[in-house]
């Protein structure tokens, strides 16, 4: 499963009666970082955002409406892992995936 963050001044901005503007994700991102120069699911996150605070999950099929009507981004998709055992599993977002970037020396 799949779900993209999504700004949620973005939706707090919005007037009714007026197009909205295009969605604007840069907030959440760190500018300038490359993590080794490999683009990570659509940028590098902010280590210090909170859900509910400085996102919302939005699930894939809302945030390709928002993208077709609107424009905007950048996109942040991040998959939804199970974490834990038996009757313990829970699912959870992974806003910082795992990055291993392998350099092959001859």
């Amino acid at each position: 499963m799949l779900c993209l963050l999504l700004d949620p001044s973005y939706t707090s901005s919005l007037r009714f009666g007026e197009r909205p503007p295009p969605v604007d994700n840069s907030l959440l991102t760190i500018d300038g970082i490359s993590l080794g120069g490999i683009e990570v699911d659509g940028g590098a996150l902010r280590p210090d955002i909170q859900e509910y605070t400085d996102y919302a999950l939005v699930p894939a099929s809302v945030w390709a409406l928002l993208e077709k009507w609107y424009g905007g981004g950048p996109v942040l998709p991040r998959s939804v892992i199970t974490r834990g055992q038996g009757h313990l599993k829970e699912n959870v977002v992974e806003l910082w995936p795992f990055v291993l970037k392998v350099n092959r020396v001859s």
